[in-house]
């Protein structure tokens, strides 16, 4: 496990050629799932107003399994999404497109719940006393 101030790794390369990779590259990676990762936290946003700074005043940021109204908290949502896109994935090729779409959708929320984490820990950090002057 890196520490604080350990270099990054270098990111993998693919060993696939982009036409096999589904296209185009960044530095040999392939961005198809990457792109279609951010186009549906967009749709989330764009489509379903699903900000970070709306869904912070949701219930749907429950630190719980279940929010005050009954409904799935964020983190309960990715783990039924990512189960689902599993047991999809277990049936081989013929279900495989589904159980990516559950992994681009499970992604996107995944993107969601960082901003939520990021969100609540700047606003704790700027809730705390600086230290006083010496």
């Amino acid at each position: 496990m890196a520490g604080v101030g350990d270099a990054l790794p270098t990111p993998p390369v693919s060993s696939m050629p982009p036409e096999q990779a589904g296209g185009a590259t960044f530095s040999g990676v392939p961005v198809r799932a990457m792109e279609d990762v951010m186009a549906c936290r967009m749709r989330q946003i764009v489509e379903f107003g699903h900000t970070p700074e709306k869904d912070r005043e949701s219930a749907l940021y429950s630190q719980r399994e279940f929010g005050p109204d009954g409904q799935y908290s964020l983190m309960r949502q990715i783990a039924r999404q990512l189960s689902s896109a599993a047991e999809y994935a277990a049936y081989g090729p013929g279900k495989y497109e589904v159980a990516r779409r559950n992994l681009v959708k499970t992604a996107a929320m995944c993107l969601a719940a960082i901003d939520w984490i990021d969100a609540d820990v700047a606003e704790r950090d700027a809730d705390q006393d600086p230290l006083p002057e010496l």
